[in-house]
């Protein structure tokens, strides 16, 4: 199980990488002697080097990462956090620990040649590129105290492990964006016709289709009324009693909001074709029907019974798998939460008001700047909570919209851009970019190659996920 390398690459949380000048042969970083780069070299190349102190703190960022990305599965991958990683088997080649390595130092690797890359073209960081590493680092400082550290190296040291500090982060974080700066260009540089881009949804159409479905896990006996359902509405009413009477004593009216959770849990939309997956397989096979019913015993003993439901989206191929023709949405947004003294609401009408006295796009955007806000672009359905959901993909949404839309501790106040293209055709040229890009980085890696010291690398010690750092 591998994360997917280019979602890894662009989140800041997940690898946060640091870049030094040196010369070929001091391997031990830049000689002002701050504490990024004293320690010795764990990866270099002939421009850059990432010392131990950092890659410690690659290491324990990426082992936060998965964890938190495979919560919900880590029992049935043989991953147990409270055990040493070096003392878990992930297959019959790595323990833990190497595996974990292994997917650090491909990223390093990536990102370090990225990053000679933007050098070799006298890259450098822009103001705003600075302001956005103070930011960076103003919210570890922040993170910090609300934990109850002293300091924010204390913190930085106590969650990502021994020799990481605030030194050690910040030029991490200048890596991080030269290296992304060198990536957004490679990727905004892949252009592709219409016709390419319908050439390579024809060619590889099952990659780019869609279908929704209901999945519960149950008894034998308890199945047997499953697959009586005729519709959605039988079926759902089934599973609803199932977790009535097994979770909550038979008590519905008590109980009847975390029921109704559980309850909208079971559902799966916009799932991917997996021929790996026996359900997907199932649900393309020609002639499925709306509210068919597949069945699979596990080894439990227990059966997953599913049911496919009809397309309501605008690419259906057929009755049940689409190609999905919602157009991704663009957006700017500012989010006020309730804090001590504030009601996220009332702020968030104050600002609207202040809108409305120059209702343009051009006024959001200087507010949205001013409050901390941001802008979204090309989001898929699904990608907001909810409300926010419901609000941004409605029919009748345009671009000039604004809202305020009440959440849990606090609110948003929403302002609608133009739509993006279709998610199939966005999509498709994400498949043909990685493709472009793989093809690029081929040719840059073996341009700019690493070495490593696997003495240092293949015995790192992760931090525990127990602690208060957590």
């Amino acid at each position: 199980m591998e994360i997917k390398r280019i979602l890894a690459f662009i989140l800041a949380a997940v690898m946060l990488l640091s870049v030094f000048g040196c010369a070929k042969k001091d391997k031990n970083g830049d000689a002002d002697g701050d504490s990024a780069t004293d320690s010795p070299a764990a990866v270099w190349s002939e421009t850059t080097v990432v010392t131990e102190n950092m890659f410690t703190y690659f290491y324990n960022a990426y082992y936060r990462y998965y964890l938190e990305t495979y919560s919900q599965s880590l029992t049935s991958i043989g991953l147990d956090p409270s055990k040493s990683l070096a003392s878990q088997k992930q297959s019959e080649e790595y323990t833990w620990q190497q595996y974990i390595t292994i997917q650090v130092y491909k990223q390093l690797r990536e990102m370090i040649a990225l990053a000679d890359s933007a050098k070799a073209e006298d890259f450098k960081l822009t103001e705003d590129d600075k302001k956005a590493v103070d930011a960076e680092m103003e919210s570890f400082d922040k993170i910090a105290k609300d934990a109850g550290f002293e300091t924010t190296d204390k913190y930085l040291e106590a969650a990502y492990g021994k020799g990481v500090n605030v030194s050690v982060v910040r030029k991490a974080t200048e890596l991080r964006i030269l290296a992304n700066r060198y990536y957004q260009k490679l990727w905004d540089g892949y252009t592709f016709t219409d016709e390419e881009c319908e050439a390579r949804y024809n060619e590889q159409r099952d990659s780019f289709i869609h279908y929704d479905y209901i999945k519960i896990t149950v008894t034998e006996e308890e199945s047997e009324r499953l697959v009586e359902a005729a519709d959605e509405e039988s079926f759902v009413a089934v599973i609803r009693e199932i977790i009535t009477n097994n979770n909550f004593i038979g008590d519905y009216d008590r109980f009847s909001d975390k029921i109704e959770e559980q309850v909208k849990n079971k559902y799966h939309y916009r799932a991917d074709y997996d021929p790996n997956y026996e359900v997907s397989k199932w649900a393309v096979e020609e002639g499925r029907a709306p509210y068919d019913i597949h069945t699979k015993t596990e080894s439990t003993g227990n059966v997953t019974v599913s049911m496919i439901l009809p397309t309501t989206d605008p690419g259906a191929i057929n009755e049940v798998i689409y190609r999905d023709d919602v157009p991704l949405k663009n957006l700017m947004y500012m989010v006020f939460a309730d804090s001590e003294g504030t009601d996220g609401i009332t702020k968030a009408q104050s600002i609207y008001k202040n809108w409305q006295e120059n209702p343009t796009e051009k006024r959001f955007e200087e507010l949205y700047e001013k409050y901390d806000g941001g802008k979204a672009e090309n989001v898929t359905k699904g990608a907001f909570n909810e409300a926010v959901n419901a609000w941004v993909f409605a029919e009748e949404r345009k671009a000039g919209d604004c809202e305020i839309i009440e959440a849990d501790g606090g609110a948003y106040l929403l302002y609608m851009l133009e739509d993006g293209e279709p998610s199939w055709l966005a999509e498709v040229k994400a498949s043909l970019r990685e493709e472009a890009y793989a093809a690029d980085m081929e040719k840059i890696l073996d341009k700019y190659p690493t070495e490593y010291n696997g003495d240092f690398i293949y015995n790192i010690v992760e931090v525990s996920v127990t602690d208060n750092s957590n």
